[in-house]
């Protein structure tokens, strides 16, 4: 029984063994063929030779499916709009639409990120379906594909389709928001008002408005900072987009957020308040700098030194004071103001 089963086992190695070299042959065979093809294809392109497009299926298809959209993303302007005209009547972008319905999750996000490049009603169709897939990545991807070619549907039903919920957003979240201001910034805008949304999405709301430059939306952040717990992680990217925007209307959040108890929010209060130049914020600032947290020193002594003559002269009165923890900060970036200049 021993001998029995051993040679059992022997042998089932054997064919697995006979197995995996079959197949290692055959997926080197079809990987040099698949670069054959490619050089073939390329070698077409310099020579601006066309050939038949050849409709059944096989590796070749995907080759030259492959091949275009790396074409794609080396070529901009109207040349890459003829291009891609081009070759979707050849078949690549309904080749790639396949992809997006019958892929693996990989297959699925590249598909739907090269998709991006094309503008044709059925992609428009393709990628909006995609918005479904099981798979959240698949379902971002094809929502940055819609936004980048303005075809978005509104802010609201892209964030209810993707799923994202109270999960912290990511920053490809607020870069999906960013290409979608850009073509419809009231529907974005309109996240920070939706009674709907949670914490997470106004605040990826705000940011994105903030990149895109939204003056409007300004007064509406800056009263969701107001309103906000000051333990609620949303507040400090509140904070930090009425920063990015530079705009006084956002001054009285920023004042009431400097006197908070959670460092973070301080800190961005700081930052913020250095950036929009609010003169008010000067004593606060200066008291700031005897922070117990040094990240908070650091920004109110940066801070001060952005309001020119009248920060230098409190940062060096600190200084000469010696009066630590104030001095080391103020000294230290007056230092490395000498330094910069």
């Amino acid at each position: 029984m021993f001998w029995l089963v051993s040679w059992s086992v022997c042998g089932i190695a054997l064919v697995n063994l006979i197995v995996l070299i079959i197949y290692r042959r055959w997926a080197n065979r079809r990987t040099e063929a698949r670069r054959r093809a490619r050089e073939q294809y390329i070698e077409l392109l310099k020579a601006r030779a066309e050939r038949p497009i050849d409709t059944s299926p096989g590796f070749a298809d995907d080759v030259l499916t492959d091949l275009t959209v790396e074409i794609l993303e080396l070529v901009r302007g109207d040349e890459k709009q003829r291009f891609a005209e081009r070759v979707t009547r050849a078949g690549a972008a309904a080749r790639l639409h396949a992809r997006l319905r019958r892929g693996d999750a990989r297959t699925r996000i590249l598909a739907a990120a090269a998709l991006a490049n094309f503008g044709d009603e059925e992609t428009k169709t393709a990628l909006t379906t995609a918005l479904d897939d099981r798979n959240p990545e698949v379902r971002l991807t094809a929502a940055l594909s819609l936004a980048a070619e303005g075809q978005a549907p509104p802010a609201e039903e892209v964030i209810r389709r993707l799923g994202i919920g109270d999960r912290e957003t990511s920053l490809l979240t607020v870069m999906l928001l960013v290409e979608m201001a850009q073509t419809d910034v009231e529907s974005v805008r309109s996240l920070l008002v939706d009674a709907t949304s949670v914490p997470a999405t106004r605040a990826a709301a705000a940011e994105a408005l903030a990149r895109s430059d939204d003056f409007a939306s300004v007064p509406i952040i800056g009263a969701l900072a107001m309103a906000a717990d000051p333990w609620a992680s949303e507040l400090p990217r509140y904070l930090g987009a009425l920063a990015e925007i530079e705009h006084p209307a956002g001054s009285p959040a920023i004042l009431h957020c400097l006197d908070s108890p959670v460092v973070e929010v301080r800190a961005a209060a700081a930052r913020a308040a250095g950036r929009i130049g609010i003169e008010p914020a000067l004593g606060r600032l200066e008291r700031l700098l005897g922070d117990a947290d040094w990240g908070v020193r650091f920004q109110a002594a940066h801070a001060l030194l952005r309001f020119g003559d009248e920060g230098r002269t409190r940062l060096r009165r600190t200084a000469e004071r010696e009066e630590e923890p104030r001095a080391t900060p103020a000294a230290l970036t007056l230092a490395e103001q000498a330094d910069a200049a």
